[in-house]
C-alpha cells in the first residue's frame, strides 16, 4: 500500500512569501495564498480585537498606501470614531478625554506645531489659525500662525463664554495689550505690575525698586526767585510737562 506522506521537498517549487492554503469556497485543490489572502482566512484583513470588553477596541491594519483621509483605525463597537489615522501618519481622535499616565512625554521635532482649525473636522488641507511652536531657540514658545494675531487669556473665573473674569496678554487691532476683562456675574478685576521688593523699569531704563521719600531729588530751577511757578523746571521739566505726560500716558486722565 503507497504511503501517504509526502515530504516537504517533493512539492513543486513555492514562490517566496506565499503559504499554501486554499481561499476558493468548497473543497479542492491546495493554492498558494499571499499575506492578503492569508490575512483573509484569519479573520485579521479588517480588524483585530484587542479587549473583549462590551465597549471593545478595534485595530483596522488596512494598509495606508489604500486608506484615506478618514480611514478609521480605532473605533467602538458601536461604530463611532474614537481615534483614526490617515495615509500620511496623521492621528486624528474623537471626542471624548485623552488621559496619560503620570511618567507620560510628549517630544516634538524642532519644526513640529501645536495647532487648532477653525472646523469641527481635521483633513490634509485643514489650514491652521491659532498654533504653538518652538521658536528657534531653545526655552522660547511662540503662538503663531501666519498673520493671525494671537492673544492668550488666562481665566480667574470662568461659568460660560459669557461669565467670567479673566486676564488677556496679546494682540488687538495691531496694539499689545495687557488688560482684565469681565463679563456676566464675572467682577472686573485690578491689574497690577510687580509686587513688594520688585524692581520696575519702563522704555529700556534700568530697572529701580519703588521710590520712596529717600530717593535723588531732581535739579530745581526756579524761573524767578525761590517760589515755584508753571516756569520752574525739575531735571528740566516743568511742572506743565510732567502732568502732559502723565496723562498722555494714560496714568492722569
Amino acid at each position: 500500500m503507497p504511503s501517504k506522506i509526502i515530504k516537504t521537498k517533493q512539492l513543486y517549487p513555492i514562490p517566496t512569501d506565499r503559504i499554501i492554503g486554499r481561499i476558493t469556497a468548497a473543497a479542492g485543490e491546495a493554492e498558494e495564498l499571499t499575506a492578503a489572502q492569508t490575512l483573509v482566512i484569519l479573520g485579521l484583513d479588517a480588524q483585530l480585537i484587542l479587549v473583549g470588553d462590551a465597549d471593545e477596541a478595534q485595530l483596522d491594519i488596512t494598509p495606508f498606501a489604500s486608506q484615506t483621509v478618514n480611514q478609521q483605525v480605532w473605533r467602538n463597537t458601536a461604530g463611532s470614531v474614537v481615534t483614526s489615522i490617515d495615509a500620511e501618519g496623521r492621528l486624528q481622535a474623537g471626542s471624548g478625554t485623552f488621559a496619560v499616565t503620570s511618567t507620560f512625554n510628549a517630544t516634538m521635532w524642532n519644526g513640529g506645531q501645536l495647532g487648532w482649525t477653525s472646523g469641527g473636522s481635521v483633513t490634509a488641507t485643514s489650514a491652521i489659525e491659532t498654533g504653538m511652536v518652538r521658536d528657534g531657540a531653545a526655552g522660547v514658545i511662540a503662538s503663531r500662525a501666519g498673520t493671525q494675531p494671537h492673544t492668550h487669556r488666562i481665566y480667574n473665573t470662568y461659568i460660560s463664554g459669557s461669565s467670567y473674569e479673566r486676564g488677556n496678554v496679546g494682540f488687538i487691532s495691531d496694539v499689545f495689550v495687557i488688560g482684565t476683562y469681565n463679563s456676566g456675574a464675572g467682577t472686573l478685576r485690578d491689574l497690577q505690575f510687580g509686587v513688594s521688593g520688585n524692581k520696575l523699569g519702563f522704555y529700556g531704563t534700568t530697572a529701580i525698586a519703588q521710590p520712596t521719600t529717600g530717593h535723588a531729588s531732581a535739579t530745581f530751577v526756579a524761573n524767578s526767585g525761590v517760589a515755584v511757578s508753571d516756569a520752574s523746571t525739575f531735571d528740566g521739566y516743568t511742572l506743565k510737562q510732567v502732568v502732559q505726560a502723565l496723562r498722555d500716558l494714560g496714568i492722569l486722565t
